[in-house]
């Protein structure tokens, strides 16, 4: 009304002569600049364009635009003011006409500040000092713009009105023209002296209005609104009716009351409410809501504002279905409560939860109660409490929520400030936020406590404020306040955070945490998103983030202290650091959109924590500056065994992440063994690179080179590590395209032993890549093959793949051809490969088993470079291997193997060289775990020990599972005869010196024993897969066993249960027919078995029992076919050498004569394999003997040793042999090397001599 009065009252003044004067010196600049000055105030612009015919009766404006800070919010297009001048004379205006032909409102204007006064005010129309009266007020294209109403909405606007001493009267007429049914009218009139205001507005939209939009009512329906009302407004009543879909939804009546009173002289105004509405809300909101409101909402409040601007609510009551409120309150001018009691409930009449009416997701609740009461004529004291039950939202659920507050309250008056303080209790039980990560961090309880302050024009305080969990806490002070001119809430913290187990925000946070924190908080931090202070203290006790070698850096206590501060231009990190027991990290630095700069330095003192391997310290220091948005990283490390490196680089960030990067890196390592641990294997040598590397994380493509320089490098690639031995050196050039296409420019490595170069070129949009590599001699991993490998070959990239040619050729025969295509990311390829490799080369892998012959391979290589994706055939016609431990050879092998599909199709035989012959067939997958369903038949192949055992065996046995372990063994295996041989002694073919240690063993004859598993390395303990075993061996009768006076019959049927790794017999081969020859005696064996427990030595149990003068004698053999015990007992109990005597004898061993002694001896030196045990000792003992051995002379035959000490460097010897011949000598000792040896005989030799004797 302002801006109109003003508008009109510009005109008058320009249509007086002294305008007129002032025009005709300069129309157009004086008419536009004087209507700019006069409408135009602080916050608002108004501009004036194409003024004219102020002096007729007809005044047109081309443009007129209202502009506030942010831009034009109104233009006015076309102008017409159509009016009588010389009724400015008589202090009117009349118009006759005001139209303009377009109007556009883009936005509202911004706000022009101040605020309502808190007094209550009268409502009166203006008093101009002209009257205004306008016929005719119209637009054919009002223009209200998206952010208006949040679509672009057009509209013709008609309208009429008058305003003349404090009288006026409006028609205003609104009607869409976009095609959308909306009709705004207005009719309205008052007059300031009868106090009388007539108001009748309407709003009618059809479905999908702008009212229903912004409410966002469901199916957004058509609309009838009406406000009508006629009356004083000491006294004034207004209807009020909603519809939608011709369905009234709510009504009733406003009432306004006023009245006169008389205020510090003044004569002022106090107002009275009273609201009575009520109605079926249900359809306003979607279905889930309308449960709450049920079929009838109620809404009624009295109240009334007086004159000194307070403000007292009389009655609130407000009811739907779930929810009732009521209460009173009288608020004063400063807006402080000085009475308040409002009590409230939400919950179902039917006990079901209630959703509520809350924009997001669905949120239901149980039941909820509030309560608030405060009153100052009581006192100052206030009390609130609140108790939710039973909350589910999106997922989240909380059984109960209590709060529970009380305080004291000054509203004010007079001198006293208002304010506020109170006590709150908080206590949430079954908390679960529908995100289990959530759920561990927070647990299913918290409880709290806080006090607060609030004074008026003051932030709120809260202090003691204790959060608690199960075993963690928030505690501190914390100040609220507001910045108005920035919008921000200004948070002011001295928090402390405890933390007991770590391990509960593990989920959360995506690390395996554990251990405890304390965290100290301090500053101050402008919510949202706004500038901060803040000082972080903080001990961490035996932290850890589930990465091995961080967590031995983080064990123990460490300190965490961070200081920093953002404003408008930066964020500055004046420190941070972290120290503990097995690390120091500090940092600063200034981020800026652009100039920011970083610090690091990180020192380890015991590098042992990450690796036990590792020894001395780490350190490392860097810093990294950004300039014009790139950055440039420097940094220096030094680590164990002998670490130096320096590192530099520039990277750009992006949105997208990390663009183009450049780095670069020069390190030395003078030994590489601290490293072993970090590489996952044994690493020997000193190495020396210089690397470059340009690349873009955006695209993929990048670009590399280097050098490097070893020295007596190892990788624990065993006979591998050889071809690194003394100086090596590597070049290599290479680069990568945003294809992923690899191109090899330029490699070249170079050993004593081996040596590679590949050169790469383009030409066109061919690149070619030549390669030439030469082993100098391949008898470093077969002896058996002495001489060099060549290998050359080219690679062709057209398109995105690589055509490759490729051959090799080596000593004994070796030749292998690939040529085919190759992907360019080297993915996938079709590749024909062909030749013929000899099978010695399998013999590094193969321990004691020697393979000797040509393998010939025709093979096709189309898919993934996976064995799967392999066809064709290897084949061998002639080959040949040695099996030492089974004493056999398979010589011829034919075999067969035909890739295809993922499989490879077996099929070999062989002649076996101790007779017989042996079938395998079967399908192997080509991928882990190798499964396999294979069938090994067996005709008549012999199986023989010289010392130990001899036999045929024939039969079936099958594989079926992963040969990686887990494959089952099984089938049945029929015998032939079988010859058990109890060696004659026990050291023979394979007896061996114990202790014996080879001193400069040549490595020819360390590998011959290495195949023969005589190195005493570990190689078979047990460390490999295990195979389950369930396979039967059948030998019904013939299964002999003899040697040492025994010869015995066995037969019966063993199965082999468990695994290769635990042998697991069932059953064996019994006895059944058989004796023990000794001396003579023949001694029939009542029991005896043989089975196999893990080993191709048998174990043996035979028994022989027989009686001598009423004298029960048993002798038993047991234990492993090749060193059996043998045991005499008797009943009743006697010595072994007196069961021996009355077992040849018949008589006591006091009743044999030294010769019968010697018969005896004889005989158990042939049942005990040559050492007669204890019973050759108890007669050494009983005759007083220092020595009595069974043995044969210099002709041969059996003779008896005897000898003993006849002083104490004297010993003298006897030898009778069984042919007659004795000698006699004697040994004297003369010193400590130096003897004097004599001797005797039967046949008339003697002999005398000195010797000298010393120990090595």
């Amino acid at each position: 009304m302002k801006r109109i009065a003003a508008l009109f009252f510009s005109l008058a003044v320009l249509a007086t002569p002294a305008a007129a004067q002032e025009q005709e010196e300069d129309d157009k600049t004086f008419l536009e600049n004087f209507l700019e000055e006069n409408l135009s105030s602080e916050g608002m612009d108004v501009t004036v364009n194409g003024f004219t015919g102020a002096l007729s009766s007809e005044a047109q404006m081309r443009e007129l635009t209202f502009s506030d800070d942010e831009g034009v919010w109104l233009r006015l297009e076309g102008l017409t003011l159509s009016w009588d001048r010389s009724a400015l004379l008589q202090r009117r205006v009349e118009i006759r006409t005001l139209a303009a032909e377009e109007i556009e409102l883009s936005r509202l204007p911004g706000g022009e500040g101040g605020g309502p006064s808190p007094e209550a005010s009268d409502f009166t129309l203006p008093e101009l000092p002209v009257a205004i009266d306008i016929d005719r007020l119209e637009t054919p294209n009002l223009i209200l713009g998206a952010d208006v109403l949040g679509e672009r909405i057009t509209m013709q606007l008609e309208g009429a009105g008058n305003l003349e001493g404090g009288e006026g009267t409006a028609n205003l007429s609104l009607e869409r023209t976009d095609g959308q049914r909306g009709e705004l009218k207005l009719e309205g009139s008052y007059s300031n002296e009868t106090r009388v205001l007539a108001l009748d507005l309407s709003l009618i939209e059809g479905p999908g209005g702008i009212a229903a939009t912004l409410a966002d009512l469901p199916g957004e329906p058509a609309i009838n609104l009406s406000v009508v009302g006629e009356d004083k407004l000491d006294d004034y009543t207004a209807d009020i009716m909603l519809s939608t879909d011709g369905e009234t939804r709510l009504a009733g009546q406003v009432q306004v009351t006023a009245e006169q009173v008389e205020q510090g002289g003044e004569t002022r105004s106090q107002t009275g409410l009273e609201v009575n509405l009520s109605g079926d809300l249900r359809p306003l909101f979607e279905e889930e809501y309308r449960p709450f409101f049920g079929g009838e909402s109620v809404l009624h409040a009295t109240g009334r504002r007086f004159a000194n601007g307070s403000t007292r609510i009389s009655n609130l009551f407000l009811r739907t279905d779930a929810l009732e409120l009521s209460g009173d309150a009288t608020i004063n001018a400063r807006g402080w409560p000085e009475r308040a009691h409002i009590e409230g409930r939400i919950a179902s009449q039917s006990g079901t939860p209630v959703t509520l009416p809350i924009a997001g997701p669905p949120a239901q609740i149980d039941s909820a109660d509030l309560l608030f009461d405060y009153d100052r004529l009581r006192g100052q004291g206030w009390r609130a409490e609140l108790e939710v039950d039973g909350f589910t939202r999106d997922g989240a659920a909380l059984d109960a929520l209590t709060a529970t507050g009380s305080g004291q309250l000054e509203p004010g008056g007079g001198d006293r400030t208002p304010s506020v303080t109170g006590d709150v209790e908080l206590a949430a039980d079954g908390i679960d936020p529908g995100d289990p990560a959530l759920a561990e961090a927070i647990g299913e309880r918290l409880d709290g406590t806080l006090s607060f302050t609030k004074l008026e024009g003051g932030p709120f305080r809260f202090t003691d404020l204790a959060l608690r969990g199960e075993d963690y806490g928030l505690t501190g002070d914390l100040t609220l306040s507001t910045d108005v001119e920035k919008l921000d809430l200004i948070a002011g913290l001295d928090l402390g955070l405890d933390a007991e187990r770590l391990s509960r925000f593990a989920a959360l946070t995506g690390q395996d945490l554990t251990g405890a924190a304390r965290l100290d908080i301090q500053g101050e931090v402008a919510v949202p998103g706004g500038p901060f202070d803040l000082e972080i203290e903080g001990r961490t006790s035996d932290l850890a983030i589930g990465i091995e070698r961080v967590d031995a850096l983080l064990a123990g206590e460490s300190r965490l202290s961070i200081l920093a501060d953002r404003n408008e231009a930066r964020t500055q990190i004046s420190r941070f650091s972290v120290a503990g027991p097995g690390i120091a990290a500090t940092a600063s630095g200034e981020l800026r959109s652009d100039g920011s700069r970083l610090a690091a330095q990180i020192d380890i003192p015991d590098a042992s924590r990450l690796d036990p391997r590792l020894e001395g310290g780490i350190a490392i220091l860097g810093d990294a500056v950004q300039v014009d948005g790139a950055w440039t990283v420097e940094a220096k490390a030094n680590g164990p065994g002998g670490l130096s490196a320096d590192v530099s680089g520039t990277g750009r960030l992006t949105d997208a992440g990390l663009g183009p990067v450049t780095a670069q890196v020069v390190a030395q390592i003078d030994n590489l063994a601290p490293y072993s641990g970090l590489a996952g294997r044994d690493l020997a040598g000193a190495l020396e690179v210089a690397l470059r590397a340009d690349g873009n994380f955006e695209t993929g493509a990048f670009s590399a080179s280097g050098t490097g320089r070893g020295q007596d490098l190892a990788f624990s690639a065993g006979e591998a590590d050889q071809l690194f031995a003394g100086a090596s050196e590597m070049d290599f050039n290479l680069r990568r395209d945003e294809r992923g296409t690899l191109f090899i420019e330029a490699f070249d490595l170079s050993t004593p032993l081996l040596r590679v170069d590949a050169e790469g070129s383009s030409e066109g949009s061919e690149s070619r890549v030549t390669f030439n590599a030469r082993l100098a001699d391949t008898g470093i991993f077969v002896p058996e093959l002495s001489g060099p490998f060549t290998a050359r070959g080219d690679a062709v990239l057209t398109g995105d793949a690589y055509r490759v040619d490729v051959s090799g050729q080596g000593p004994g025969g070796v030749t292998v051809n690939a040529a085919g295509t190759v992907a360019g990311n080297g993915e996938r390829a079709d590749l024909s490969i062909d030749g013929s490799v000899p099978l010695t080369l399998a013999n590094a892998f193969t321990g004691a088993n020697q393979l000797d012959g040509i393998a010939d391979f025709d093979l096709n290589l189309n898919g993934p470079l996976a064995l799967e994706s392999l066809s064709g055939r290897v084949s061998s016609a002639n080959a040949r291997i040695s099996i030492p431990a089974l004493r056999i050879a398979l010589d011829p092998i034919q075999a067969n193997i035909r890739l295809g599909n993922g499989r490879a199709r077996v099929e070999a035989a062989a002649n076996v060289s101790s007779g017989g012959r042996i079938e395998v067939a079967g399908p192997i997958t080509l991928a882990q775990p190798y499964d396999a369903d294979l069938t090994v038949r067996m005709q008549n192949v012999g199986l023989t020990d010289p010392a130990l055992y001899d036999t045929q065996v024939s039969g079936q046995l099958t594989v079926i599972g992963p040969l990686t372990g887990g494959a089952r063994i099984a089938g049945r295996v029929e015998a032939g005869a079988v010859e058990i041989r109890i060696p004659s002694s026990g050291f023979g073919v394979a007896g061996g010196l114990e202790g014996l240690t080879h001193v400069n063993e040549p490595a020819a004859v360390r590998a011959t024993r290495a195949r023969a598993g005589k190195t005493g390395e570990a190689s078979a303990g047990g460390g490999g897969p295990a195979y389950p075993l369930d396979i039967v061996v059948s030998a019904p009768n013939q299964v002999f066993i003899r040697g040492r006076g025994l010869d015995a019959e066995l037969g019966g049927q063993l199965r082999l249960t468990g695994t290769t790794a635990d042998i697991r017999p069932q059953g064996g081969f019994s006895l059944i027919r058989g004796r023990l020859s000794l001396l003579g005696n023949r001694i029939e064996l009542t029991q005896a078995r043989a089975t196999l427990e893990g080993s191709f030595d048998p174990y043996i149990a035979v028994t022989a029992q027989t009686t001598v003068d009423e004298t029960a004698i048993q002798i038993r053999i047991q234990g492993q076919a090749t060193e059996p015990d043998i045991t005499f007992t008797s009943s009743p109990d006697l010595p072994e050498d007196e069961i021996l005597a009355r077992l040849v004898f018949g008589r006591s061993l006091s009743e044999i004569s030294p010769l019968q002694a010697l018969r005896m001896a004889n005989g158990v030196a042939t049942l005990t394999g040559g050492s007669g045990g204890g019973v050759i000792g108890n007669l050494r003992d009983g005759f007083g003997l220092a020595d009595l051995d069974v043995g044969t002379n210099d002709s041969g035959a059996i003779a008896v040793r005897a000898g003993t000490y006849i002083s104490e460097n004297v010993y003298t010897g006897v030898e009778v042999g069984a042919d007659g011949e004795a000698e006699v000598n004697i040994n004297l000792d003369l010193t400590k090397n130096l003897t004097a040896r004599g001797s005797v005989s039967t046949d008339g030799d003697t002999s005398l001599g000195i010797y000298f004797e010393r120990d090595y």
